[in-house]
């Protein structure tokens, strides 16, 4: 999971694609916009160029919904669409993902915000924020965090972890919840979306 791990640096698409072996071979423009806003160097061509997609999705649980949908679209033809979180530290969003099956095994990725919602300014999604090394769990869809057995809002991840009396916040680990991971799996037997023909 890319751009999901990041919150996105302004509204535009973003997108990527991956070849037959998952291997990414392009990046758009509001994907280098992103990494440029966001001190991502590594995500910059020609750094993320020829990579495997599998080497930047660290969860086991994500890693299987992603194979799974991929397997789906390939097999298919049809396009898959997910809505899902992606909050900078000053606004929540909600985007849609589209996954689409391209020539010969390759797919594009491609992202865009749905809404959007201001709120008070976040030290905790910060990327410039010093941290510890500890970690701290985050769901990449839903943007809840893992508090002690459950999942709750950030807001109330930072009062119940008494995140604010550490010397330094952790770093997020991003993952799935197991709400998010039932409503994917759920997801698999819904029929695929076909594409429109020209």
């Amino acid at each position: 999971m890319l751009m999901e791990r990041k919150a996105l640096a302004d509204l535009r698409e973003t997108s990527y694609r991956i070849d037959a072996e998952d291997g990414i071979t392009a990046v758009n423009e509001g994907w280098l916009e992103f990494a440029r806003q966001n001190g991502g160097a590594l995500l910059m061509p020609p750094e993320i160029i020829g990579t495997v997609l599998w080497d930047w999705i660290a969860d086991a649980q994500t890693r299987h919904v992603y194979r799974t949908l991929l397997q789906r679209v390939r097999a298919s033809g049809s396009v898959v669409r997910f809505p899902f979180r992606c909050d900078s530290p000053t606004e929540r969003r909600l985007l849609q993902m589209e996954i689409v099956p391209e020539s010969e095994g390759a797919v594009m990725f491609r992202t865009h915000v749905v809404s959007s919602q201001a709120r008070r300014a976040l030290e905790l999604l910060d990327i410039m924020t010093v941290r510890s090394e500890s970690l701290l769990k985050i769901c990449g869809w839903c943007m809840r965090v893992q508090a002690n057995d459950s999942w709750v809002e950030i807001e109330d991840a930072i009062s119940v972890l008494h995140l604010f009396e550490a010397p330094r916040f952790p770093m997020l680990s991003h993952g799935m919840c197991p709400s998010c991971y039932d409503v994917m799996i759920a997801s698999f037997d819904a029929p695929a979306e076909p594409i429109p023909l020209a």
